[in-house]
């Protein structure tokens, strides 16, 4: 009987025990459930999620995963982390969107994407780490998450997409890998903490606002591959004080630097050749800006509100200045307009009230048919400066002499004429010489300067030096010729005339052609007779020969 009621009590207390243990591990697992076809999830005491499984999650519409603040479970346990076990490739479409209190998040290291939405509203989560294997992150993805300060992404990722890191309001740091091909619309905005951005090589196009109102970012470098900044891509950046537009850029799209406050020096390349309205706007302190010489327009207001302007040169090729394009330059005292401009239309220049010169690049003729065309009376008033007419130095008459070898480059004194008036080098014209140095043909060329435009050329000899310290002894029925032997001289031979006629009429000619020889004998001369004779080098250039000047003549009379 004893031995009945001990194993009584024993199977009592086994079971006492048994459905403790059961109730205890069930409290454990507070919430459970599917979220993909291969993935179920358990929210633990500690407010945790433990993802698990292989392949995607599904992708929900907006709050209605099964994490949605729309849930019952999800008004009473606050999801405060996430551990996404490894197999799972890919984060639904606003799965765990409006998680107010998530903080961390453990990502698996087979993650390819993240969706539309995935982690929007999780205003407590202050980092991410993406694992090496993440490609794209969606649309919304970490919208609105106030408390995100550190954002490390994958080395391969290529895809960052519209608004996916908007108003991101602490995001201090964001390296953005080489990796990266496209970066959607906003992805950026108002991240206002951002300090420092570098945009990789490949990304051709800024997107619309994909980094508008990012206030404190100091430095920034845009890649060689970028062709197009969009509407408003880098507006409202407060602290940027200079930055280099690659020499791809084809196109600056409406407001694309507007209201950056500290932006100066900008130079735009002249590989831009469309500028959208107000893309300079309210640049408060932009005193210089360099405008592409490909640009044919100056859109409405382009630098509406820019007050510290204070001149600017309009390029060769603008045909139109907009309505208000300089509206409210208050510092604007001179301007430059090239003579392309035929369109200025009424208030471009309003409230300009310091605008004082135009200088016009164009005679006083055609300025006169602009002005009588204008309707801004600001310009109008103005005092305007005239270019004169330019003449064209394409028949001017140039004269140079000839020249002898020295071994050096040699720039003889030219005279350039036009229609009978001497010009002035440097001032009317400048000089340059090509093959100048050698005998033969040189070649000078004269382009004009100040009032003169386009060139003219022409050529001048440079023939070999003379013969050094010639002279003529008698012999019988001879004359031996000696000279010496110059080896900085550049000719190939001489040449020896003697005649009976001091005038050198009938004379005979004696042709040498090895440079180091020093002498020569002519024979078969007549007894008793005076001959006249001189001597001379040359050098033969593509064909022709080039003759120093004669020696002196020298007499003998033959023995």
């Amino acid at each position: 009987m004893k031995r009945n009621t001990h194993r009584i009590i024993a199977g009592t207390v086994l079971w006492i025990v048994l459905v403790f243990a059961i109730t205890a591990a069930a409290s454990a697992i507070e919430w459970s459930g599917q979220c993909g076809a291969n993935i179920t999830f358990e929210m633990n005491s500690d407010d945790v999620i433990v993802l698990t499984g292989y392949g995607p999650m599904d992708d929900f519409s907006e709050n209605n995963s099964p994490f949605s603040k729309s849930t019952i479970v999800y008004k009473t346990k606050a999801i405060k982390g996430l551990i996404f076990e490894n197999g799972i490739t890919h984060i639904g479409t606003y799965s765990f969107s409006g998680a107010s209190n998530l903080a961390t998040i453990q990502f698996p290291a087979d993650l390819k994407s993240i969706g539309k939405g995935a982690f929007s509203g999780c205003e407590s989560l202050q980092s991410i780490a993406l694992p090496n294997g993440t490609t794209y992150i969606g649309k919304d993805a970490f919208y609105n998450c106030y408390k995100l300060e550190t954002a490390l992404f994958s080395p391969n990722l290529e895809t960052i997409g519209p608004n996916a890191f908007e108003s991101c309001i602490i995001l201090k740091k964001a390296d953005l890998p080489a990796s990266l091909k496209e970066l959607g619309e906003n992805a950026f905005y108002q991240c206002v903490q951002l300090q420092e951005v570098s945009v990789p090589e490949g990304i051709t196009s800024l997107a619309r606002g994909v980094f508008q109102k990012c206030y404190r970012v100091t430095k920034m470098t845009l890649p060689s591959t970028l062709t197009t900044i969009g509407q408003r891509a880098l507006s409202e950046i407060k602290l940027l004080e200079s930055l280099t537009i690659p020499d791809h850029v084809v196109t600056i799209a409406d407001w694309a630097f507007a209201g950056n406050e500290a932006l100066n020096n900008l130079v735009i390349p002249d590989s831009v050749t469309e500028i959208g309205q107000y893309a300079f706007s309210k640049c408060t302190g932009m005193t210089n800006i360099t405008l592409s010489g490909s640009i044919t327009k100056i859109p409405r207001s382009l630098f509406e509100g820019c007050t510290a302007l204070g001149s600017i040169e309009i390029p060769e090729g603008v045909k139109s200045i907009d309505f208000l394009a300089f509206d409210g330059c208050s510092s604007l005292k001179e301007i430059t307009i090239p003579n392309s401009v035929t369109s200025i239309p009424y208030e471009t220049f309003r409230n300009c009230n310091n605008l004082t010169d135009v200088h016009y690049k164009g005679t006083e003729e055609e300025a006169a048919k602009l002005i009588r065309t204008l309707m801004d009376q600001t310009l109008k008033n103005a005092t305007w400066h005239y270019e004169p007419q330019l003449v064209d130095l394409s028949a001017a008459e140039i004269t140079v002499e000839g020249q002898v070898y020295t071994g050096k480059a040699i720039k003889p004194k030219l005279t350039v004429k036009v229609d009978g008036t001497e010009l002035t080098p440097d001032t009317d014209y400048t000089v340059e010489y090509k093959n100048n140095k050698k005998v033969g043909v040189a070649t000078v060329t004269v382009t004009g300067t100040g009032n003169y435009t386009g060139m003219a050329q022409a050529t001048f000899k440079i023939n070999p030096a003379e013969v050094k310290s010639p002279s003529v002894t008698a012999g019988k029925k001879k004359l031996t010729v000696k000279w010496k032997y110059d080896k900085k001289n550049d000719y190939d031979g001489y040449e020896i005339e003697y005649s009976l006629k001091k005038n050198f009429k009938n004379a005979k000619t004696v042709t040498i052609k090895k440079p180091k020889t020093t002498s020569t004998v002519i024979k078969s001369l007549k007894k008793g007779k005076t001959y006249y004779v001189r001597i001379r080098t040359w050098r033969k250039v593509s064909g022709k020969k080039y003759y120093s000047t004669w020696s002196k003549v020298m007499k003998k009379k033959v023995k």
